[in-house]
Formats: C-alpha cells, structure tokens, sequence
C-alpha cells in the first residue's frame, strides 16, 4: 500500500500544497519577483498555472500569510547584500 492510498484525499491534498509552495518559491527566487513592489498572490499564482485561493491555502498550512511570506525573501535577501546597503545615505 503507498503512502497515498494510506492517507487517502487529505495527503493528496498535502502534497499538492506542498507543490505549489514548492512551485512559488522556486519562480520567486529565480526571477527575483519578491522585488516588485507591487507583487500581488495572483502573479505568484498566474506564474505557476494556480489560483491564488490555492496558493493561500498552501501557505496558510505553513502559518503564514503573503506578505509575510514576500518579507522572508526580501529579508534573506537583504541579508546576503547587506554591503551593497551599507554605503545608501537615507
């Protein structure tokens, strides 16, 4: 018996969560989208062939909602270019 038979409709479900979070990030990171300040879940979503009610329920899983989770990727990536930062007069 597989893992899926065993847990039936809710781990399909998982993993198709898991998925498109997977999907989402992969995009976001490879295309730096997490820069667009006017990024909305529906480009997210458009880009990896989803819905944006998906992609929220996927993240929802994981605690967390889109803006949230766009400042985790911004933050890393001011972290990883904190010199470039250093020299900005504000």
């Amino acid at each position: 018996m597989s893992f899926l038979s065993r847990g039936g409709k809710a781990a399909r479900e998982r993993l198709r969560r898991a998925r498109i979070l997977y999907l989402a990030t992969e995009i976001i990171v490879r295309d730096n989208m997490f820069l667009d300040t006017n990024l909305k879940s529906s480009d997210v979503a458009k880009a990896i062939g989803t819905n944006r009610t998906y992609l929220w329920q996927a993240l929802r899983e994981r605690g967390f909602g889109f803006q949230e989770y766009l400042s985790r990727f911004r933050l890393c990536y001011f972290i990883e270019n904190a010199s470039a930062f250093s020299g900005m007069q504000g």
